[in-house]
């Protein structure tokens, strides 16, 4: 009875570790997601010209429903407050998106080097800078999708089938 109970408990175990590995992948393509519509979203507020930058971060911060949300609205704060550089400002923040998103360093990157850009530029050269984030965020998005049904499902089937060789052993 005993060796069942282990047995169930140890199957259950790596199941649950596949699970979460798989869940990781599928997070890191949702933020992914979340980040390019942020940005659609802030190129729409730029578009129009009649905010500034910490009231389009601060907009974007009032968007709960996005992780990364939570950054921007750090940013809208942090320049309300500071009279340090935009620059200053998101080194600052990036602990937040680490916190709180699964996004890689190269996401991040892109990240930083958008906002530094912004504001520095016209219109029409920021709304480059913010067509090429996109684009280049699709381009990882859709890498993260890739992951997803390679990395995420092979370390799922491989967790539960060392769960088996472990009971295997066992026996």
């Amino acid at each position: 009875m005993v060796k069942i109970v282990l047995i169930i408990f140890i199957l259950i175990c790596f199941f649950l570790l596949g699970e979460e590995l798989y869940r990781s992948f599928k997070k890191k393509y949702s933020d992914i997601s979340d980040l390019v519509k942020v940005l659609e979203v802030l190129n729409m507020q730029l578009e129009f010209g009649l905010y500034t930058l910490e009231e389009v971060f601060e907009k974007i911060g009032n968007k709960k429903e996005f992780n990364i949300s939570y950054f921007f609205e750090a940013l809208s704060i942090k320049l309300k407050e500071n009279n340090k550089s935009l620059d200053d400002i998101v080194n600052e923040s990036i602990p937040i998106i680490n916190q709180k998103t699964n996004l890689s360093i190269s996401e991040i990157e892109e990240i930083i080097n958008l906002i530094n850009n912004l504001g520095k530029s016209d219109y029409y050269s920021q709304k480059r800078i913010i067509d090429l984030a996109i684009e280049n965020l699709k381009k990882n998005e859709k890498e993260a999708f890739l992951e997803i049904k390679t990395k995420g499902i092979l370390y799922k089937k491989l967790s539960l089938t060392m769960g088996f060789l472990l009971v295997i052993i066992f026996l």
